[in-house]
Order: structure tokens, then sequence, then C-alpha cells
């Protein structure tokens, strides 16, 4: 940083994840302001994809968003190709108890996850089991 911070002025930098917060005229910073830049940071980086490599987490956040968020069934949209477009259920798709996989062509999808569900059972399933 070769640039000179003026008095009162705060520049900020993350390294590794970590806010690191530097003024130059040792001014103080109540304890509750630089609490709130520090969440408010860190809010701002949810849903930011890490590239360290490794293990994935057993939730991932589209999955917490999946279980949390309000979806609402809508029709697969019409394309120039087909006149009744279908996607794949991925509730019906996933392997069932007896080791065989279903598969069944829906009419329907969830709009905020893009995924062709079933409307009957799958789509609740899919929006309230954590592994279903």
């Amino acid at each position: 940083m070769s640039e000179r911070i003026r008095k009162g002025e705060v520049r900020y930098h993350s390294c590794n994840g970590i806010l690191v917060e530097r003024w130059k005229d040792k001014k103080e910073i109540p304890m509750i302001d630089f609490k709130e830049r520090l969440v408010r940071q860190i809010i701002s980086t949810v849903g930011e994809h890490s590239t360290t490599k490794g293990r994935k987490a057993t939730v991932s956040l589209e999955s917490s968003k999946r279980l949390t968020e309000r979806h609402f069934p809508v029709q697969v949209p019409v394309t120039g190709k087909t006149k009744y477009p279908t996607k794949e259920c991925a509730v019906c798709r996933k392997k069932n108890g007896k080791g065989k996989t279903g598969r069944s062509q829906t009419r329907y999808m969830c709009a905020e996850c893009n995924v062709g569900l079933c409307v009957d059972g799958c789509f609740r399933t899919y929006h309230t089991v954590k592994r279903f």
C-alpha cells in the first residue's frame, strides 16, 4: 500500500477470509462498529464457493436453501422443440429402498431450484427431507 491514508480513513483487506482493518490516525474505533463491519463483510461473502480442495461439506449452501426458502411448482416452459416439455423427477430418479432406480417424467418443476419434480409427493419431499 503505497497510498497514504488520510485521517479518519479506513482501509479494508481480506486475507484468507479474515478482515484486516487499517487506519493511520490512531483514532480508536468502537468495538461495536468493528464487529458490525465484520458481520457485514461475512454476510456479503456467504454463497461464494471456496477454492480449497478437499472433502465437500455434508450440507451444501444450495441444499440448505432447498430446505428453508419458499418454493412453488410451475410448468416446464415450452420450447420450440416440443409442445408438452417434460423433465425427469429428481426424487423419482433416486434409488428406492430396493436398489432400483425409478424414472418419472413430469411436466412440473421448481422454478427456484430449476429441478423437475412430480407435484403430488415429490415436490414436498424434495423441499423438506434432507436426504431423500
